[in-house]
């Protein structure tokens, strides 16, 4: 009988009844509410209220201009260095012997046939099935590039030794600081333009300059020259494209490319 009063005894204390449940909640509430408002007096969002307004836009400004030199990288390879008869004369690499210069002869003597000077005419040898032919064309023209890559590619066909594998072209100029000036001009008069036609969209006015910054173009400059843009295609699908310069386009102009991206940033009154 005792034991089943002290269980009745604890039983009853751990149950209370409603009103005091509530009474509990009560006072635990306003403790909650406090250290809510500490909270975010402590941690205040000053930042974003005393950032100033601003807008940015981002402007881009291209200038062209002709080309003063062209460079030309023709690969060349073998045939057929090795095929079913190994130890033919007409071969022209056998086992680990180098592709040697004197093979591209013909081609460098078609080229000074039509005023290339042998001075721009330079071949690398870049392993024992094929070499670079490298073209440099001073003042160059549609025309004249054409004609370049044609006897280069009649050349090596009649050797009945040698192919065109690959074709690539890059342009460039002597002096770019005038044109990279232009382009920024250019770039800045976009961004300017943008501004106030945005500024006007969204009935804001513009206060001062706080930040510019000049963004890199992809793409440009090339790897023949600190200024201009790659210029090319393919030749042919088929051939991958020269790693020193772009792939040749027939239908490109020989000219200069600069691009150039400015950000500005504006304050809003």
């Amino acid at each position: 009988m005792k034991g089943i009063a002290i269980a009745a005894l604890f039983s009853s204390a751990f149950l209370l009844p409603p009103p005091q449940v509530k009474a509990i909640e009560l006072k635990a509430l306003p403790q909650l509410a406090v250290s809510t408002s500490i909270a975010q007096v402590a941690y205040p969002a000053t930042p974003l209220v005393n950032a100033p307004r601003n807008i940015t836009v981002l402007g881009q400004g291209q200038v062209t201009a002709p080309a003063d030199i062209a460079r030309l990288e023709i690969q060349v390879i073998t045939r057929n260095p090795f095929g079913a008869d190994a130890g033919a004369p007409n071969q022209l690499a056998v086992g680990n012997r180098p592709l040697q210069p004197a093979v591209l002869q013909p081609v460098v003597t078609a080229l000074q046939a039509i005023g290339v000077p042998a001075e721009a005419v330079t071949v690398q040898v870049t392993s024992s099935e094929s070499a670079d032919v490298v073209v440099l064309l001073e003042k160059p023209t549609r025309p004249r590039v054409q004609e370049v890559v044609l006897t280069v590619n009649n050349a090596a066909q009649k050797t009945n030794r040698l192919a065109v594998q690959s074709i690539g072209a890059e342009y460039a100029v002597k002096n770019c600081k005038p044109l990279e000036n232009a382009s920024r001009r250019a770039a800045l008069s976009d961004a300017q333009e943008r501004l106030r036609a945005l500024a006007t969209a969204v009935r804001v006015r513009l206060g001062a300059v706080l930040q510019i910054t000049e963004l890199p173009v992809l793409g440009s400059p090339s790897a023949f020259s600190k200024c201009g843009s790659k210029v090319g295609g393919p030749a042919n699908p088929l051939s991958p494209p020269s790693t020193g310069a772009p792939p040749y386009d027939p239908a490109a102009s020989t000219e200069v490319r600069v691009l150039s991206q400015i950000s500005i940033t504006y304050t809003i009154e």
